[in-house]
């Protein structure tokens, strides 16, 4: 096994859509409260001091929304579910100090399924969630994700061959001291499991060894 890449997940081209609308829809709501308080203003007389702070702060407030969905676009663009034949890597984030990037081992991993609505099956993306143990308080999602049922089937692929060669590999026994093995003897003797005679061929050979 190795950390090649098999598979690397992106978001969907709707995740991109909905930032956009999104953005669009609260940059609206903001641009709609600045002119309701000129309105306002402008009905009580408001100095002409009033509307130049007013106009800064809507031109600031514009800027700034502008960048963030700016941000945003570039962020999600960043978001990648790399599946591997050792885990799953996550990573995301643009800012140096604010990058991401998760490595989840398969062995650690309890569970890896996905959702979808009518919308997203008909556009062909979906939730993928993984859960590192039993317990939904360690389930780790993201939501709008391309082509997200060949993503978690790959994982859980690889989760099965896991678990198939964990079952097949039979514990090895603890090997039992000198002591330890005389005592079992002596023990089969008692109940009669063995004879007097097995039960000495069977001690000088532990001697022996």
């Amino acid at each position: 096994m190795s950390e090649e890449a098999v598979y690397t997940g992106t978001k969907s081209f709707i995740a991109y859509i909905s930032i956009i609308v999104g953005q669009a829809i609260f940059i609206g709501m903001v641009n709609a409260l600045f002119f309701g308080i000129a309105y306002g203003m402008g009905e009580a007389q408001a100095p002409e001091d009033a509307y130049y702070y007013l106009s800064l702060a809507w031109r600031g407030m514009n800027v700034y929304l502008g960048l963030m969905a700016i941000y945003n676009l570039f962020f999600i663009r960043t978001i990648r579910w790399i599946v591997t034949d050792e885990g799953v890597r996550i990573k995301s984030g643009i800012l140096p100090w604010r990058k991401n990037d998760l490595f989840h081992p398969y062995e650690t991993i309890f569970e890896a399924f996905y959702e979808f609505g009518f919308f997203a099956k008909l556009f062909g993306y979906g939730t993928c969630s993984i859960r590192r143990t039993e317990g939904i308080t360690t389930a780790i999602a993201e939501i709008r994700m391309r082509n997200a049922a060949k993503i978690i089937g790959l994982i859980n692929e690889r989760l099965k061959l896991l678990r198939k060669e964990t079952r097949g590999q039979a514990p090895t026994p603890a090997a039992r001291t000198d002591a330890e093995e005389l005592a079992r003897l002596g023990q089969l003797k008692a109940d009669g499991t063995i004879t007097a005679a097995e039960f000495e061929t069977m001690k000088r050979k532990v001697i022996e060894r």
